[in-house]
Order: C-alpha cells, then structure tokens, then sequence
C-alpha cells in the first residue's frame, strides 16, 4: 500500500467517525473549566469567570460550585489554558459565523452553537493528527485504526471534544516529533521547536511537563556539547510554549507557576493513598481491561527497543512516568466520569508505536485479528456508554459485560450522522463542522509548503498571539471586579470550610463503592468513614460560620 492510499484511507475512517459520533456539549466541571477562557478572555474582555460559571450553571443559588475565590479576587480554574490556545482559531471562526444568517439568531456570549461545534471540530482535528503521525511514525495502518478505534482517543476526540485530553495527545505526539528531529542535527531553530512543543504540551496538561525531557532519548553523545551550547534556544521555546498559562496563572493566583499545583488546591487527597496496579488492571476504567489494544501497545515497547533502542526508551519513560502520577498524584485513579483511562491519553502515540513493532513481528492474520477484537470490545464499552451507562460508576466485569451486549444489541441508532445532536440542530452543526474543517484543510495545504523552520515560527506566532489575547483581557479584570463583589464576598466563607470550597465527597463515595464490590469490604469501611468524618467536620464548620452546607 502507497502512503497517498494509507493516508486517505485513515482521513476516511475518520471523517465517517466523526460525522457519525461529533457531539457538541461543554461537561462539567471539567469542560466548563477548559472552555471558559475563550468567551471570557475573547467576548468578556477579562479573566474573571463568574459569568461564564453562571452561564453554565455552575452558580446554583449564588454558591459557586467546584473552585474557590482566589487571592486576587478571580476564580480559580485548575484546569489549564493551553487546550484553549488550540481551540483559539476555531473559536474566532465560530464567531465570525455567528454573525451570518441563520447562525445570527445565538447570543454572541461564546458558548452557544455555532462556538462550540466550531471549537470541538478543532478537538477531532487533533485526533486526526494524532493518527497521521503514529501512522507518519510507524508506516502501521493497523496500529493507526487500532489506536482510533481500541483506545479512548475516539471518546474524547469526539465525544467529550471540550477536555484536554485529545489536544493533550496531539500536543505529546508533535513533541516527540520534535524531539526525534534532533537526531538529525542540532541548532537553535531544531531545539527551539523542540521546546515550543514541550511548554504547549504543559500548558494542555501540567503533567505533560515531564515529557520535556523527551529530546535528551535522541541526542547522540558526541552532540551532547552542542546540546549545552544552543540549549537557551529549547528554554526559549519552552517559555514560549508555557506562556499562555503563565499568563493566566499569574493573574488567577497572582504566582506564574501556581497552576503546577493547581493554584490554592493540591489534587484530590494527593499521596493519600498509592494505587500502583489499579490504573493498569483495575475493571473501574483500567487501561488494559477497558482498552486491550494497549496493552498490546505496552508489550510492544520491548520490539521498539529493538527497532528503536532510543526511541523504545523513549516509549518506557513516558508510560511509566505517567503510571507513577496516575498511581500516586490523584486519589480517584479512574479518574471519576472517564472513559477508560483518559490520564494515558498523552502517551497515545507511544502505545501507536509499540503496537507497530508488535505487529512487524506477527503474521498479518494475527493483526488483523488482535486490531479487530480489540476494537470491538472497545467500541462495544463505546456504545454502552452512548446508550446511557454512567461512566462515573464502577461496574463488575459482568455488569459491563450487560452494558455492552444491551448495546450491541441496537447498536444501529448509533450509526445515523450526528448521532449526539438533536435532530432540528444536525444540518446546522454539519454546515458549521463543514466549513471550519474547509478552514483546517486548507491551513494544512498551506502548511505542507513550508519549511520545518516556517511552520515553527507560526506555532510561535499563534501561541504568541495567544498570549497577546490573555494578557489584554488579564489587565481589564480590575475595571471589571465591582460587578462580581457581591458574589464573591458571599462565597469567601466556604473557603474556610475542611477540605475547602469544592470538597469532592462523590469520588469518596464511587471508592466506597469500588472496593466493596471488589470484595475489600474493610478497606471500604474506612473510606466511608473518612467520608463521614469530613461530612461532619464541614457540618460542624458551617454551622460556626452561620452558612449552609449542603
């Protein structure tokens, strides 16, 4: 097979998938969290998103839901701004269609329908690049259509298109593409896009940072002193590419790298307790049980070492950095309302890759059949969760398995374009889908003129333009506080209730949950009675302070 025909044939399936599957739709908190800079920054002129959060719904009775009032008076968004940067074009096309009949009669506020489907058309893009460059990478269609279809790229790609993760995978791939260019040579302009790509992967996701190290796997040692010489070229490029949170850091929390830490809050019960193989092989969202495809992935990576003893290397690091933080940095390993394990999703390309090199090592009936149970058993979990089945609770493995076969059973309502759009908005989202993938397609023609070195100056220059868009709106907050007070003197007093404003008592409970149905009934009893006890505390709290708590 040509690469014109693997090429077509993987833009094919998907284009199919994501007129079938798109669905607009901000979730929250999370998503609120992630979009709220663009109408607030682009429309509101200001980083203060009390009014986006009340938009949302966020703001029942006056009480603000899931973030605190900061120090400088602004509301916390943990939830970090890179996503957005990407997302930044689409959404000033969304804009611009608004203005045009029949899209002129939603409110210009940045979240209504021409906005979102023009932004989470961005978000399937991103899914898009993640597969040309695995298959760019790998020269494996197999593993391409495997990772689309046997992992949680589709779900969030295209489902859930307003979080981090696709963008986040997207961003990791990019990174590693600039990394291995530096096997070729070292200068400045190599090393700057190297570090370009790595402050915009940490801007997608705080986590991403520890990729940034991603271009020492493929120095040679004799480059190494080259290496040291041009190595404020990387720092530039890793500026750069942090810039746009920095920026937003610095006025939320009034520190530039608050955001490292989430700001005034450190992650759920953080080191609280270390779940080292449940993020691997648990059936609550586990990696292998919910998305086999990877696990082929992962026993991959010791044929890439072989292929590829760097850049196997490479694989190992990122996996197992990631496990770690997933293992100990975030109590709620599956990560609450998930499909599968979204916190893997940078590491996509890598588990691409790995089943690449599995794969050149087995008949091609093997892959073929391994792409293709992998994929149905994935995509049955897929359907399950389109028909209805919380992805918040934990299942037993003959629960799920219920799920899926109701699922497959009238799997054919979920193959009608659009399937997640009601039926009067479905030829509105097409035309907008349409003509905001028309605006990527050609951005892309454009692109495949330039030079490595041009395109790397406009990333730098969007992200630039980015920055430019935050910090003007970041320097407007002041004149726009008075309006907000109210609200915010009204909230400051759960602030000081235990655990804070947003104490996530849920996920306490969904744990409960999980280990009693797992057969750990005492471990189980102590979650609930932590949870009790902190039910309590803030009780007993609220009452002092004259609040309710609810």
């Amino acid at each position: 097979m040509n690469n014109r025909a693997a090429v077509a044939i993987l833009t094919t399936i998907w284009l199919l998938s994501t007129l079938l599957w798109l669905r607009p739709g901000i979730m929250r908190p999370d998503g609120a969290g992630y979009y709220v800079y663009l109408p607030s920054a682009v429309i509101g002129h200001d980083l203060l998103f009390f009014d986006e959060w009340q938009r949302l719904g966020l703001v029942p009775g006056g009480r603000i839901l899931h973030k605190e009032i900061t120090a400088t008076d602004h509301l916390g968004d943990h939830w970090t701004c890179g996503s957005a940067v990407w997302w930044l074009p689409s959404f000033a096309a969304g804009d611009a269609l608004r203005a045009i009949p029949p899209q002129r009669r939603f409110p210009r506020d940045g979240i209504s329908l021409p906005y979102n489907a023009a932004v989470i058309t961005s978000s399937a893009v991103a899914g898009l690049g993640v597969l040309l460059i695995g298959w760019w990478m790998s020269r494996s269609l197999a593993a391409a259509i495997g990772i689309w279809f046997g992992s949680p790229l589709l779900w969030y790609a295209l489902q859930n298109s307003i979080l981090s993760h696709v963008v986040s995978a997207f961003a990791c791939a990019l990174l590693l593409l600039a990394a291995m260019r530096l096997r070729r040579t070292i200068d400045g302009a190599a090393l700057f896009a190297a570090g370009l790509a790595a402050g915009f992967a940490g801007a997608v996701r705080p986590q991403n940072l520890v990729f940034a190290v991603l271009p020492l796997f493929f120095v040679e040692r004799s480059a190494i002193p080259m290496l040291i010489r041009k190595c404020w070229a990387f720092a530039a490029g890793l500026l750069l590419g942090l810039l746009p949170e920095l920026i937003v850091s610095f006025f939320l929390y009034g520190n530039p790298i608050a955001f490292l830490w989430g700001g005034a809050a450190k992650p759920f019960a953080a080191f609280e307790r270390i779940w080292i193989w449940e993020p691997i092989f648990s059936w609550y969202h586990g990696l292998v049980p919910w998305t086999p495809f990877l696990g082929f992935g992962i026993l991959g990576f010791f044929f890439l070492l072989r292929d590829d003893r760097r850049l196997g290397l490479a694989a190992i690091y990122a996996f197992a950095s990631q496990w770690a933080i997933n293992a100990a940095f975030e109590r709620s390993f599956w990560g609450a309302y998930a499909f599968g394990q979204r916190r893997f999703e940078n590491c996509a390309v890598f588990f691409l890759l790995g089943a690449a090199a599995l794969f050149r090592r087995i008949p091609r009936w093997a892959t073929v059949v391994i792409t293709a149970a992998c994929a149905a058993w994935t995509m049955s979990i897929f359907f399950a969760a389109l028909g209805g089945m919380n992805l918040s609770t934990y299942f037993t493995p003959s629960e799920l398995l219920r799920f899926q076969a109701a699922a497959l059973r009238t799997a054919a309502r979920f193959f009608q374009p659009l399937e997640g759009v009601p039926p009067q908005a479905r030829w509105l989202v097409f035309e907008i889908v349409a003509l905001c993938l028309g605006g990527w397609a050609l951005a892309a023609a454009l692109g495949s003129r330039l030079k490595s070195a041009s395109i790397t100056a406009v990333c730098a220059a969007a992200v630039a333009a980015a920055s430019i868009v935050f910090l003007a709106a970041g320097l407007d907050d002041r004149g726009h506080l008075p309006e907000f007070r109210a609200l915010i003197e009204h909230n400051r007093p759960y602030q000081r209730l235990p655990g804070g404003p947003d104490v996530r008592t849920g996920l306490l409970r969904d744990e409960a949950d999980y280990l009693r149905k797992s057969g750990r009934e005492a471990e189980a009893q102590r979650t609930e009675r932590e949870m009790m006890a902190l039910v309590r505390a803030r009780q007993a709290a609220a009452a002092k302070l004259g609040i309710e708590e609810r």
